[in-house]
């Protein structure tokens, strides 16, 4: 799909163009902890761990409020009560909890100048892709030649979450945010996120909202002409 023009019409196919961008800043939130980890691995002191983080994940999270928006303006708010339907029918309540924490997050960081998030040691899997790591590959037991089964490493990160890697873990940095009491990773929130515009747009679709009449649309120019001079 091209860059969506100025005169597309087309609201949905623009919103979901903005959810690709926000896929992708996902995409970079994700190699985030991989990346600082390497830097620790090469004993190079991580540089403002933070910024790199909240970077891709305020990036991300204003993508997707640019989707919704996209949808809950299109032709005088045309979508408006499908959009309703949707938080309040389709989404339970932690869906919406979760829905609503993550709009009014980019709203913190916009208007306050903070993440009102964490960034917290934590562990991720050793990846051996690297030339760099390849004398790691030497030091690894022949697990199969022994007629050994090898035992995975574990470690809980502060979400909750338990990593495990047969290849053993690294230390690295990772945001969280907190929703109802809850930690969240801050990818794994972003996915979800995501996923609910996701759903949201194929409601939308789905319930096939005519578009808005020239009288109509004149009509509502009016009030806001109104609005404004009040």
């Amino acid at each position: 799909m091209d860059t969506p023009s100025s005169a597309q019409s087309d609201a949905i196919g623009r919103a979901r163009y903005k959810l690709r961008q926000a896929e992708l800043a996902l995409h970079h939130l994700r190699q985030g902890p991989a990346e600082i980890a390497l830097d620790m691995r090469r004993a190079r002191t991580p540089s403002n761990p933070d910024i790199r983080l909240d970077t891709f994940f305020f990036a991300s999270l204003g993508l997707c409020k640019s989707a919704y928006y996209i949808i809950e303006n299109d032709q005088g708010r045309r979508y408006k009560d499908a959009i309703h339907s949707w938080r309040m029918n389709v989404l339970d309540i932690p869906g919406r909890t979760h829905f609503n924490r993550m709009m009014n997050l980019r709203d913190i960081d916009v208007h306050q100048g903070r993440s009102d998030g964490k960034t917290l040691g934590a562990m991720i899997p050793i990846e051996r892709s690297s030339d760099d790591d390849a004398w790691m590959h030497q030091q690894q037991t022949n697990y199969a030649a022994l007629g050994i089964r090898p035992t995975a490493t574990e470690h809980k990160n502060p979400d909750g979450s338990t990593v495990s890697s047969y290849d053993g873990l690294q230390s690295s940095f990772c945001l969280y945010i907190e929703i109802a009491g809850k930690t969240w990773e801050a990818s794994k929130a972003c996915e979800r996120f995501i996923a609910q515009l996701n759903q949201l747009l194929d409601s939308v679709a789905a319930a096939n909202v005519p578009p808005l009449s020239l009288l109509q649309r004149l009509w509502l120019w009016f009030r806001t002409k109104l609005r404004i001079q009040e």
